[in-house]
């Protein structure tokens, strides 16, 4: 299946999608697991291209390493750690069937919820309670793991944060770093959702893809009107995941 060409071609998709988003629009990363799933298993296709999400992190951190803010990251750290470790156990035991629409029900979400912060960003409260950080965090943990969707709750404690765009950028993907290093064992040994092999073997054939992407996202995507391009990034990947959910 790894050297099939619509595979590649599915994920070379995906990969273009992945490194323009880690350096530029972080909603467009939500698109990427509704494109493999085209072709493969949903658990599949949150780790194939694992390797590919920690280029594009580390990409994003160089980019915009003079507004990072590592302290506001790190504060979200041990919730998502905890709402891992329950999507881990959830995920275990779900059917392929089942996951597959859990993952499109929570893309969903997640895209409404993006909407709904877009739509009141402007005249937010920049005054994040503390104890709402750790609930924060166990619910983008849960989501990224089980569908690389945690994004637009990670935006949320960082809007109400008060970040500049390229801070806002730069902070997110120290959190996606760390998250992401966490994740590889996570589907190697627990789910075993994926092998090195193939995990490697993919990301490597598709990796011009991905660093075409960052070269994208920095330099033509600030170009484009970024509330058009939002709509339809979220457009596509509702309609996704309505697929994946029935």
């Amino acid at each position: 299946m790894m050297t099939d060409p619509v595979v590649i071609l599915i994920a070379a998709a995906g990969a273009l999608v992945l490194g323009a988003a880690k350096t530029s629009f972080p909603t467009a990363a939500m698109l990427v697991i509704p494109i493999l799933t085209l072709r493969l298993d949903a658990r599949m296709a949150l780790g194939i291209l694992m390797p590919l999400y920690v280029f594009a992190d580390v990409v994003a951190i160089t980019s915009y390493r003079r507004g990072l803010n590592i302290a506001t990251a790190l504060r979200l750290l041990p919730g998502a750690a905890a709402g891992m470790l329950i999507a881990v156990v959830v995920g275990q035991h779900l059917s392929a069937e089942v996951f597959n629409r859990v993952l499109g029900a929570l893309i969903l979400t997640t895209v409404g919820l993006t909407v709904v912060l877009r739509s009141g960003a402007n005249g937010a409260a920049r005054n994040l309670p503390r104890w709402s950080v750790p609930i924060i965090g166990v619910a983008a943990g849960f989501a990224t793991m089980i569908g690389n969707s945690g994004g637009p709750l990670v935006s949320i404690y960082l809007v109400l944060g008060g970040l500049a765009n390229q801070s806002f950028v730069g902070t997110a993907s120290i959190f996606y770093l760390l998250v992401n290093l966490t994740k590889i064992p996570l589907h190697l040994v627990v789910w075993q959702s994926v092998t090195w092999q193939q995990m490697l073997t993919v990301s490597a054939i598709v990796f011009p893809a991905a660093l075409a992407g960052t070269v994208i996202g920095r330099w033509v995507l600030p170009r484009v009107p970024e509330e058009a391009f939002r709509r339809i990034v979220l457009t596509l990947t509702a309609v996704a995941a309505v697929r994946l959910a029935i």
